[in-house]
């Protein structure tokens, strides 16, 4: 009935995981310790590939334990590789945080970092910082979800000179309790890359935040924020909010804050240096049944709408 041990990897220089291997915390179901850290150090780089795994999860009473990652180099996830903290089906215990710290972070090939809950505890967060962010390809992200009626599911952070997100890539976070926040000098989504809140029950949705001092850019069909509830929920839809320098919205990008349930829609407030919206690019809170949320833009120097682009306040659209 013991905690586990701590897990610890230090390596002055590069560590590798390929091909299913795995380094991995664990709470037996029916215990009720919980789970110790795990640690890994790395002077270089971090890369896992090939469903190559790094975990800590509980199925018991007790939490997961703590993921802490520090490189000196890159962390580097590609071919379906995952860093996760998972409380799992049955658990009572909550999962823990995931920490990730490098000068360069990627994830590719549908690799991701996971906080999830499926049993009775809390997901854990997930914070990372690195001087540039790429995330790219289908089913690549930061992710935290809640598949239960009682767990909550963790917030995401991001702290970042410089973020990517394409191909469809993804950084979603799951109500209730799932909030995004992305701090950074320069985003970039394109190709349907998202950040994403949503909810598909009776809690609301989370907010999503981002501060980004230089360029915001979202560029390409299906690509930009969006905070909302799906078709049969209850839950209020979360609420978006954008401070950036000079902001592009274009070729059937948006921002997009909505309730296709019975809940009400959330807002949206952008303060920027200067706004363009281009070639059907849009900024709408809309909502099927309930209530729609408030859009608020600030700009400092400009704001332009051109070739069909849209901002739009509705409810009722059903």
């Amino acid at each position: 009935q013991g905690n586990t041990g701590t897990i610890r990897v230090q390596s002055s220089g590069d560590v590798s995981l390929s091909n299913n291997a795995r380094i991995e915390g664990r709470v037996e179901s029916g215990a009720s310790g919980s789970g110790q850290e795990v640690l890994l150090e790395a002077g270089g780089s971090l890369r896992l590939t090939s469903g190559a795994q790094i975990s800590a999860s509980t199925a018991g009473q007790g939490n997961a334990g703590r993921i802490v990652i520090q490189t000196g180099d890159r962390i580097a996830l590609s071919q379906g590789a995952q860093i996760q903290g998972i409380a799992e089906a049955g658990s009572i215990g909550n999962g823990r945080s995931i920490d990730l710290k490098t000068r360069e972070f990627t994830l590719t090939g549908g690799a991701q970092v996971t906080a999830r809950t499926d049993g009775l505890g809390n997901a854990g967060n997930i914070n990372l910082t690195a001087a540039t962010v790429s995330i790219a390809d289908v089913g690549s992200g930061l992710l935290t979800q809640t598949n239960s009626n009682t767990g909550r599911g963790g917030a995401i952070a991001v702290f970042s000179q410089d973020i990517s997100l394409a191909n469809s890539a993804t950084t979603t976070a799951a109500s209730p309790g799932g909030s995004i926040t992305v701090n950074t000098d320069r985003l970039s989504a394109t190709s349907g890359g998202q950040l994403l809140t949503t909810t598909s029950g009776s809690e609301r949705a989370g907010d999503i935040n981002v501060r980004s001092s230089g360029d915001f850019t979202l560029s390409d069909k299906n690509t930009g924020l969006f905070a909302s509830t799906i078709a049969g929920s209850t839950g209020n839809g979360g609420s978006i909010f954008v401070n950036a320098g000079t902001t592009l919205i274009q070729n059937q990008a948006g921002i997009a804050a909505g309730s296709q349930g019975a809940g009400q829609g959330g807002s949206i407030e952008i303060q920027a240096k200067g706004l363009t919206l281009n070639q059907q690019a849009f900024i709408t809170a809309e909502t099927a049944t309930n209530q729609g949320g408030n859009i608020t833009l600030e700009s400092r120097d400009l704001l332009l709408l051109r070739r069909n682009s849209l901002i739009s306040a509705s409810a009722g659209t059903t």
